[in-house]
């Protein structure tokens, strides 16, 4: 339950900072790069391959940015993206506070989910293509990056690396789906090959990128779901003509 919940984080986080969501194409070695990654991790069904490249260019784009300071960002920006881990605070307090990232981000990431040191908020920030967050995601997914990424967490800047994650999150994702249900229940099969087009297969990696708990057929997921399926559409129409 906690890593769907931190996945849900991580999809307010690029909602909020990503408001208009753009079409986005890799470019070929991009697109080569990250297929293969995908394959070496057991990512073989093309449908999938597309759906999660799709995802990667609506939500944040192939060229790999960490979540950064906030210095310039305004205090009502901020109380929406953060909520409660703002709460206590002025906006006086608020805009002294972004001024120092370390202690900006023990604030709204400080004491949860393995992080317990003043430095670990900003330590453990939001990197990669599925902007993986806080100290206990950077130690469960060292084993699928190849490197020990607590001790190392900006190699989550690495393409390689960063694809590695995403594909183990996507597994891990899918495993939980089938295990607890929610994949018959909403999508009818927890056997992929009985997906009936692409879309099913956009679907599903949103969900899993969402979180099972989170409902992706309403609200801001009405915009996501038709640019990731435009997007999916242009990226098959470039690189697998023919």
């Amino acid at each position: 339950m906690k890593r769907y919940l931190i996945g849900l984080l991580v999809l307010i986080y690029i909602t909020l900072h990503c408001p208009k969501l753009r079409m986005v194409l890799p470019t070929k070695s991009q697109f080569d790069s990250i297929t293969d990654e995908l394959k070496a991790a057991g990512i073989t069904d093309q449908r999938m391959q597309l759906a999660i490249l799709g995802l990667i260019g609506t939500e944040g784009g192939y060229n790999l940015r960490e979540e950064s300071s906030y210095g310039k960002t305004s205090a009502s920006r901020l109380r929406a993206i953060f909520g409660s881990r703002l709460r206590n605070l002025t906006d006086e307090q608020l805009d002294t506070l972004k001024q120092d990232d370390v202690k900006f981000f023990a604030q709204v990431y400080g004491g949860r989910y393995g992080n317990d040191t003043t430095v670990d908020g900003w330590r453990y920030r939001g990197r990669g293509f599925n902007q993986l967050t806080f100290k206990n995601l950077y130690r469960q997914y060292s084993l699928a990056a190849g490197v020990d990424l607590v001790s190392h967490p900006d190699k989550m800047n690495d393409p390689k690396i960063a694809t590695k994650v995403l594909a183990a999150f996507i597994a891990e994702g899918l495993k939980q789906g089938i295990a607890t249900g929610r994949m018959q229940r909403k999508f009818g099969t927890t056997d992929l090959s009985r997906l009936p087009d692409q879309k099913a297969f956009n679907r599903l990696i949103c969900q899993i990128n969402a979180g099972w708990g989170t409902d992706i057929t309403a609200g801001i997921f009405t915009d996501k779901n038709q640019k990731l399926d435009d997007n999916v559409e242009k990226i098959a129409a470039k690189y697998l003509k023919g």
